[in-house]
């Protein structure tokens, strides 16, 4: 089963972005902070990490995006926030970051396409293990 890591600081946003995740199936861990995420990351292994990008510092999930990819290049980070600027979600895609979601788009509904892009995150991860493979 796969695992998943939803990281926020905001309980009630946090339940929503568990909510998106679920629909993947998969096992879910939360975090309500960029440390405790860490200290999970640390300790466990996760195909998808999803988390905020401000929670007790204003970059704390780009510490989370650089924990997990440091620990499984191969785990997909989709960072999401409501402070999104174009140099932070380029920064975030050089660190490896598979998508950058911001929170309150006029143009989409970031918790539908969080939930397909859990989805596409899972199977990417799963075609880049079996190349490795291969």
């Amino acid at each position: 089963m796969s695992q998943i890591l939803v990281v926020d600081d905001d309980q009630r946003y946090l339940k929503r972005l568990v909510d998106a995740s679920q629909a993947s199936g998969a096992q879910i861990t939360t975090a309500v902070s960029g440390d405790e995420a860490i200290r999970n990351i640390q300790s466990q292994d996760f195909d998808v990490v999803v988390t905020d990008l401000a929670m007790e510092t204003p970059d704390a999930g780009l510490e989370v995006l650089r924990a997990a990819k440091d620990k499984d290049k191969f785990t997909q980070v989709i960072l999401i926030t409501h402070m999104g600027t174009k140099a932070i979600s380029v920064l975030a895609m050089s660190l490896g970051a598979y998508d950058y979601i911001e929170k309150r788009s006029r143009k989409t509904d970031s918790l539908a396409k969080l939930r397909i892009q859990v989805g596409k995150a899972l199977e990417y991860r799963e075609l880049k293990l079996a190349a490795r493979s291969a």
